[in-house]
């Protein structure tokens, strides 16, 4: 049937993944990575903090069933497709038939520690954590009925994932390999999706809210409208999420036409990126994004100018500098920073930055609503 074989996993595959780091002074964050969705796919499935002054993060045995949750994958954390002929696949998405048939598996999984693969039971301090995952999506434009149950003669693509866990940040690439038999229209791709729990408001930094809007007044935005938009940041009583997507490979809304929308909110309590529409796929074409989903309960600073907060991006620590107006500012870092050189990774126009690397503070300046971030 020409269809990518499921084979044996080993007992890494069958395993929760716990990873517990200290998010500040008084919480630690826990990531829990297992099979989940519809399609029992591997990714993180929850995300969750606990309180805890010590200076060693909790182990997973102590805090799982105790943790305040911030996202849990009951739906799409990240994908799925739909297909102009076939509908949905991938992500949590079964085939139109009633929740009943997955349409994408999980073939392999490596965890690697400090670049060593971890292949069962261990309980490991590591100062490095990476999730490898080579799944397939069904193309479901070629299901048929055998026995009456669904199979599908065809494989849409290879999907691989990679996480790479820094502190309070999942930084996530995803690499698509296409092998439909016949050529495809993708109407939509999602890619970087948020299953944030319990949001209460969104901030868009370079899209249309900005500032902290009430999430019933959240709704969508176009490429034209806002070129420039990469991130959105979510907010509930306890915690913030943000999902910020690079602006390269799919990220940089090349497959978007400009009236498209790329930003999605308030959806069946979900907002997601949009980096595909109404686009052919053919065997052999590759697409990928790379995107870090940062958590945090304690910003460094969240006021009437701006939020700045403090995630990854890959292996550098970032500040994050989103302005909700024209502002002229200093802003006081945590002492880590005290002594480091720093770039500046992105920046809207009017918005400038100087840093002073022996007091540890940065002087921001912008003139109107307009975000800076810098990696260190």
């Amino acid at each position: 049937r020409d269809v990518a074989p499921s084979r044996g996993l080993g007992d890494v595959y069958k395993r929760q993944l716990y990873v517990s780091s200290k998010l500040d002074e008084s919480n630690d964050i826990v990531y829990v990575f297992e099979k989940c969705m519809f399609n029992k796919l591997y990714t993180f499935s929850k995300v969750g903090v606990v309180a805890n002054s010590s200076s060693k993060p909790v182990a997973h045995s102590q805090d799982v069933a105790s943790m305040t949750l911030l996202n849990e994958a009951t739906s799409d954390n990240i994908g799925p497709f739909e297909l102009m002929a076939g509908g949905w696949c991938g992500g949590n998405h079964s085939y139109a038939d009633d929740n009943t048939t997955r349409t994408a598996f999980t073939d392999k999984v490596i965890i690697k520690c400090n670049d060593k693969e971890l292949t069962g039971d261990a309980v490991l301090n590591a100062t490095d954590v990476r999730v490898y995952v080579w799944s397939y999506i069904y193309n479901p434009a070629s299901a048929y009925q055998e026995d009456g149950k669904y199979l599908f003669s065809d494989t849409l693509c290879k999907e691989f994932s990679s996480y790479n866990i820094c502190r309070n940040t999942i930084n996530v690439e995803v690499t698509h390999t296409y092998m439909n038999k016949s050529s495809v229209t993708v109407n939509r791709y999602y890619g970087m999706q948020s299953m944030f729990k319990d949001e209460e408001c969104t901030f868009t930094p370079e899209g249309e809210y900005i500032g902290w809007i009430p999430q019933a007044q959240v709704d969508r935005f176009t490429k034209t409208n806002y070129p420039n938009f990469h991130r959105f940041i979510e907010k509930s009583s306890t915690a913030y999420q943000s999902a910020h997507m690079f602006n390269e490979g799919l990220g940089t809304r090349g497959e978007v036409d400009a009236s498209d929308v790329v930003f999605i909110g308030n959806s069946y309590g979900k907002s997601y990126h949009k980096v595909i529409g109404s686009k052919s796929r053919s065997k052999g074409d590759t697409d990928y994004w790379k995107g870090a989903y940062t958590w945090f309960v304690s910003p460094v600073a969240d006021d009437e100018d701006l939020l700045c907060y403090c995630g990854y991006i890959r292996d550098k620590e970032a500040v994050y500098i989103d302005f909700k107006k024209a502002a002229n500012r200093q802003i006081a870092l945590p002492e880590r920073f005290v002594g480091k050189d720093f770039a500046i990774y992105e920046s809207s126009e009017g918005v400038s930055c100087k840093w002073s690397e022996t007091q540890g503070t940065i002087s921001v300046v912008a003139n109107e609503a307009g975000s800076c971030v810098i990696v260190f």
